[in-house]
């Protein structure tokens, strides 16, 4: 008898242990995912940064999306908005631009996104 219920604990705590690390491993590749929106977010803001204001990346409104590709497979896609703003301290109209980085995907069932602003200077 006591065999058969040892044998039964170190069963339940196997079995508890394998989905243990399969949870953990999909946590890790949730966030892997994650770090590497955030990183094409922030190169997509510091790509558009360098434009002058006349290219139509930079035109009011919505851009995209494009798709968002990790490792070889499509996940999500990646948009940009872009509106026009006033600058508080100049009387120019427009002369500040604020644009929205919005990369979503779906992961393990899960819809994740990031989304980054940032205001940019028109010249």
């Amino acid at each position: 008898m006591e065999v058969i219920v040892a044998t039964l604990i170190a069963t339940l705590t196997i079995t508890a242990l394998a989905y243990t690390f399969g949870t953990g491993r999909g946590l890790i590749d949730r966030y892997e995912i994650a770090r590497v929106a955030l990183g094409r977010a922030q190169g997509r803001i510091e790509r558009l940064s360098v434009l002058p204001t006349s290219n139509a990346d930079l035109s009011p409104g919505m851009h995209g999306p494009q798709p968002f590709v990790v490792n070889g497979t499509t996940l999500g896609n990646e948009a940009w908005r872009v509106d026009p703003m006033d600058d508080p301290v100049t009387p120019i109209v427009g002369g500040l631009r604020r644009v929205t980085v919005i990369v979503a995907w779906t992961s393990g069932g899960l819809r994740d996104t990031v989304r980054l602003d940032r205001v940019l200077l028109s010249y």
